[in-house]
């Protein structure tokens, strides 16, 4: 079996030239993803998604369910931007920091069931954390979809 693996995003590795400098870094060092092109499918694996803007800056300061919202809008980009989206989401991990209340469950569970199809849900894990990147944080989500690819002509054929 043939597998192209490509490492998503503009800013792959970014903070990682600060780190290895040994300067003091205020930015993370990672990359958005991973997408691996194997014949007939695509699997996209997102790294955990935050509620940062594009200044990293953070989006919802306090507010569970902006973070949420912004951070499932992202990650339905993301997997747009691919050739995918929302309803090829096979499994999420979601961090949650500040205690799995049952008001935080509830708006947790209400977000998603906008997003994902009830027929369809992804397999879930729910996490509850000390911190995240930055202190205002209060969520991180991380997604894998799967979806057929889009130039299986491209594909490589048993025995090739």
């Amino acid at each position: 079996m043939t597998l192209i693996k490509t490492v998503l995003g503009p800013d792959t590795g970014r903070g990682l030239d600060l780190l290895a400098g040994g300067t003091e870094i205020d930015q993370p060092a990672y990359s958005d993803g991973v997408r691996l092109d194997l014949p007939g499918f695509t699997w996209i694996m997102l790294s955990g998604v935050v509620a940062l803007d594009d200044d990293l800056k953070v989006v919802g300061a306090g507010d569970l369910r902006t973070q949420i919202r912004f951070i499932l809008g992202t990650i339905r980009r993301q997997l747009e931007h691919q050739g995918g989206g929302i309803a090829d989401i096979c499994r999420v991990r979601v961090y949650v920091v500040g205690g799995l209340t049952p008001e935080r469950f509830r708006i947790i569970h209400e977000e998603r069931a906008r997003v994902f199809d009830p027929q369809h849900y992804p397999a879930s894990t729910l996490v509850e954390v000390t911190s995240l990147i930055k202190p205002e944080l209060l969520i991180e989500i991380d997604a894998d979809a799967v979806f057929p690819r889009r130039d299986s002509s491209n594909d490589i054929q048993p025995g090739g």
